[in-house]
């Protein structure tokens, strides 16, 4: 039993410190673009005087620099889900996916859109929906002015039914 420990205690110390022994900086400099990607994951479960549930994953994408024939873009893509659970009730229950794309990213005119969709169940948001489609006009050292069309779109489910109409006013006019 204790050599097996030791040797995935072993294992997990110095996979990290080999994982990347390339200098990628030449190759970065050389293709025009950086790129970057994560992928997460967590789980936890405690018992006892609670019972706590709780699991979460994301992915993460995003490109900077020279995209093909695309100059100077930067192109992003996130997505996370959280599942929690409390004493077997719904604790937290979200999602969120983001797409943004910005053309000639550091040029005089650049043309950019964006998109989020998401949901929160715990607060009774089912939908939500926003984007945007717009350009950004560079003006003299670092300044600029952006023009966009925006737009969102929520959908809520009440928690319970409440009818307005029936509020008793104990006759308070």
């Amino acid at each position: 039993m204790f050599n097996k420990l030791y040797v995935v205690t072993l294992l997990l110390v110095t996979t990290p410190i080999f994982g990347q022994d390339a200098d990628t900086t030449d190759f970065e400099e050389e293709g025009g673009n950086e790129m970057f990607t994560s992928v997460d994951l967590s789980y936890s479960q405690d018992k006892g005087n609670t019972d706590f549930l709780s699991l979460y994953y994301g992915f993460s994408f995003s490109v900077l620099g020279d995209v093909g024939p695309l100059t100077d873009t930067e192109f992003s893509i996130n997505f996370s889900r959280s599942n929690d659970k409390l004493d077997g009730e719904p604790f937290t229950d979200d999602q969120s996916l983001t797409l943004k794309f910005d053309l000639w990213a550091n040029q005089k005119i650049s043309p950019f859109l964006f998109l989020q969709k998401s949901f929160d169940k715990t607060i009774g948001l089912e939908n939500r929906l926003n984007y945007g489609v717009g350009a950004k006009l560079g003006l003299l050292k670092g300044f600029s002015i952006s023009y966009a069309f925006l737009a969102e779109n929520e959908e809520y489910v009440p928690a319970y039914n409440y009818d307005s109409t029936l509020v008793d006013t104990n006759d308070f006019y």
